[in-house]
């Protein structure tokens, strides 16, 4: 039993090892942090999934995920925001490992590179403008 438990573990790792998609973390604030970011095609679609979850005790900033894939070239072929959930960090869901964000894209191929980042709302000196970002 536990050797056939070992193989399963062992076999879906090297699925998530082996997937498609490149993701790269961009870091826009030294106070938030996107992580676990998988990027997984079904179908017609492809889901961005990840976590969020602050540096430091600090309220929850409100703001939105930044997702763009671009091909090998470099042209942007898709972008999207997405919303976490839930919109409190507490204590509790920090030490469970934070927010949480989903998104659906159109199938993306699977030489793409995925781009996603953490964008605060509403106007901050400190903070990136949308038209320095990478989904905009």
């Amino acid at each position: 039993m536990k050797k056939a438990l070992f193989a399963l573990l062992l076999l879906s790792n090297s699925v998530f090892a082996a997937s498609p998609h490149k993701v790269e973390i961009i870091d826009t604030d030294t106070h938030w942090n996107v992580y676990k970011v998988r990027a997984i095609s079904k179908d017609n679609t492809t889901i961005i999934r990840g976590k969020m979850t602050a540096n430091q005790s600090t309220p929850l900033a409100q703001g939105h995920i930044d997702i763009a894939a671009f091909d090998k070239k470099g042209n942007k072929i898709a972008t999207s925001t997405a919303s976490y959930t839930p919109g409190i960090l507490t204590n509790r869901i920090r030490q469970r490992g934070g927010v949480t964000f989903r998104q659906e894209l159109p199938k993306i191929p699977e030489n793409a590179i995925i781009k996603v980042a953490f964008h605060k709302n509403g106007y901050d000196q400190t903070a990136p403008s949308h038209d320095k970002n990478i989904a905009h």
